[in-house]
């Protein structure tokens, strides 16, 4: 509570009237409080400014996402490391495993 608020609220239960700078501040501080509250309201009703912050953010993550992926597949050069070799391979190895069943099945 501000020095003004509590100076009206003394003056208030002894009965002295606040002065006219007194009243001034309190309602340019009601003011101020007045506007940061429909400045708040206003932004959680925005729901295109949301959706799109999140999509921001979406983007964000998985764009650093993609990098730390890549940072561990890579060497210092960028090329592929021999794990990486290898997951490619297997992953290869089971696709193409995959499509010879597939494909014996449907004959």
């Amino acid at each position: 509570m501000s020095s003004t608020t509590t100076r009206s609220t003394v003056r208030q239960a002894t009965g002295e009237k606040p002065s006219v700078d007194e009243l001034r501040a309190d309602v340019e501080r009601t003011r101020e409080e007045l506007a940061q509250t429909v400045d708040a309201l206003g932004a959680r009703l925005d729901v295109k400014a949301r959706a799109r912050a999140r999509v921001a953010e979406t983007r964000r993550q998985a764009g650093a996402l993609a990098v730390r992926a890549r940072a561990s597949v890579t060497n210092a050069q960028g090329r592929p490391t021999p794990v990486a070799f290898g997951v490619a391979a297997a992953a290869g190895a089971a696709l193409a495993a995959t499509a010879v069943v597939i494909w014996r099945t449907n004959r």
